[in-house]
């Protein structure tokens, strides 16, 4: 916000708004500009758009500050905070769930067919019943192949590459192909 915009909006003068903008405080310590920002802002204005049904990210884009701002003056003023909104997938969740076990298709994949993120897909599927492990699943990928050409001495990085995988995925089906042979 520039500066000529906090003098309009908090009714305070140039140089103010310039000594508060610098930290100049007549000697008390300053506060965050958060504070002078929420301080300006129209918090019964706010509280009533919210309870109509705007979000606190749309409220931030309209009053020019950041999310956790318009949180602020929401919990300041008492006004009850709703829970996120329940996005509708076409699919049910014990539909995900099938395609995640027996399709094997990975959560990325779910989540780019139904325009949605992965974490909300792996939600899902937890709640389907479903023990969605951190991380990566297990790929099936070539492991022979993979050593053979480490062995020919290809880098790691050139393999992961080829396969879309990291440099440690390869690295350890190397370190696994050399156990097995106890190595």
């Amino acid at each position: 916000m520039r500066q000529i915009e906090v003098v309009r909006a908090s009714g305070l003068s140039k140089a103010q708004v310039s000594r508060l903008a610098r930290g100049a405080t007549s000697g008390r310590s300053p506060l965050p500009p958060a504070v002078y920002l929420s301080a300006t802002l129209p918090a019964a204005e706010i509280c009533v758009r919210y309870q109509d049904g705007e979000s606190t990210n749309q409220l931030a884009k309209v009053y020019g500050c950041s999310n956790t701002t318009i949180i602020g003056i929401l919990k300041r003023h008492d006004v009850p905070r709703r829970v996120g909104r329940t996005i509708e997938l076409p699919v049910p969740d014990e539909e995900l769930a099938r395609r995640y076990l027996q399709d094997r298709m990975e959560l990325q994949q779910l989540a780019e067919e139904l325009g949605v993120k992965p974490n909300l897909v792996s939600r899902r599927v937890a709640a389907a019943g479903v023990k969605v492990p951190v991380g990566h699943r297990r790929m099936d990928l070539p492991d022979a192949e993979i050593v053979r050409r480490y062995k020919a001495g290809e880098s790691a990085n050139r393999i992961a590459k080829s396969y879309g995988v990291s440099h440690v995925t390869v690295m350890r089906r190397v370190r696994e192909d050399r156990s097995s042979r106890g190595v």
